[in-house]
């Protein structure tokens, strides 16, 4: 009842407050040294790693070797890394799940130029995760804001299993003709539905929302309905249930209104951030038209008069004025930057959501 009633977990900086209660989370989380249930995707591939020639999946419990942190591991784990034994190349990974990355990057690289042929253009590159950290000490708050690139090798590897299990699993109940929360993406339009559907933004065929059911209520709903099919059991929901109509509208207003809190605090502890920083003039990234985003921060904001500047485009602007209550900011553009690649900031309906899968 609790998970139905919040719909997911709700993201702030530096807190969450979780969509189920901690033992529950407990429970099922996939901590290292322990056994844990889990809905598991197998796949059999070529010979050269690259296609995929058979899958299975099964409920089962698992034990969880080991939990990899991209802040531990991005430098030791780079492109140049994982390409070594990929291109030919025989320096060995100085990491006890090196070569089992190095599969996982060789097959991540292959599904996601198979998704790049469908959408028909290449996915952006050199997008950026803002961490926020509050430091209380004698009172006092301090912002520190953490910023690192998702292009890395981890990011990509997880993000690419993440499409592949949710867009494998929307198959197998389209396949059994059990209903779900697919989502799908149309003439650039998302949204949700009991049947599958194309979803042009990711690449693929049908998609829905699995990975995540102890974060978000869509997972969970979708999880009980795979569990039912590989039980040989009759899902929680058929099809024009009620019920299942109800859920998808109740979570998109649910969901919307958490991203409009989460993006207001955020606006919000970054304009702290400029304040406490002594911020007057700054370096920024051109999204579009005249909307820019600071270069340390993801504070979005708008620049009248300035010139028309190529996306990913790095200028530097003067910060005239913040308003903590109203959550603005004047600025004024002062010159261009060096050039960055182009997608920098180019916005991807649902294009996000295997990255963000690792989040929680």
């Amino acid at each position: 009842l609790l998970a139905r009633e919040r719909m997911s977990t709700i993201y702030m900086p530096g807190d969450k407050v979780t969509m189920l209660p901690d033992t529950l989370i407990g429970a099922f989380s996939l901590d290292a040294g322990r056994e844990a249930p889990a809905l598991s995707l197998y796949v059999d591939l070529d010979a050269q790693g690259e296609r995929i020639v058979s899958r299975f999946s099964r409920a089962e419990r698992i034990r969880v070797v080991d939990n990899l942190r991209h802040d531990l591991l991005d430098g030791a784990l780079g492109e140049d890394a994982l390409d070594e034994d990929t291109l030919g190349g025989d320096a060995p990974i100085r990491h006890p799940h090196g070569q089992a990355l190095r599969v996982l990057w060789r097959l991540t690289l292959a599904l996601c130029a198979q998704r790049e042929r469908v959408r028909g253009k290449p996915e952006p590159r050199f997008r950026s995760d803002f961490s926020f950290y509050i430091d209380r000490a004698d009172g006092d708050e301090r912002v520190r804001i953490v910023q690192r690139r998702r292009d890395a090798p981890l990011d990509r590897i997880v993000a690419e299993m993440m499409i592949l299990a949710n867009s494998e699993w929307a198959l197998m109940l389209a396949d059994h003709g059990v209903p779900g929360i697919y989502r799908s993406q149309m003439a650039g339009r998302v949204k949700s539905g009991t049947h599958p559907a194309a979803h042009q933004g990711l690449g693929v065929p049908q998609y829905m929302w699995t990975t995540s059911p102890l974060r978000r209520y869509p997972d969970l709903v979708n999880q009980r309905q795979l569990l039912a099919v590989l039980a040989g059991e009759k899902p929680p929901f058929g099809h024009n249930d009620a019920e299942l109509f109800s859920i998808i509208s109740a979570f998109e207003a649910r969901y919307a209104a958490y991203l409009d809190f989460q993006h207001r605090m955020e606006r919000y502890w970054c304009l702290r951030w400029v304040g406490q920083e002594g911020l007057r003039r700054a370096q920024a990234v051109a999204v579009r038209d005249d909307l820019v985003r600071l270069a340390d921060a993801p504070l979005y904001f708008r620049l009248p008069g300035a010139p028309a500047i190529a996306p990913g485009r790095h200028l530097v602007v003067d910060l005239l004025a913040t308003d903590e209550v109203d959550l603005s900011i004047e600025a004024r553009f002062v010159e261009l930057g060096a050039a960055e690649p182009s997608g920098a900031d180019e916005p991807v309906a649902d294009g996000e959501d295997a990255l963000a899968e690792q989040a929680a």
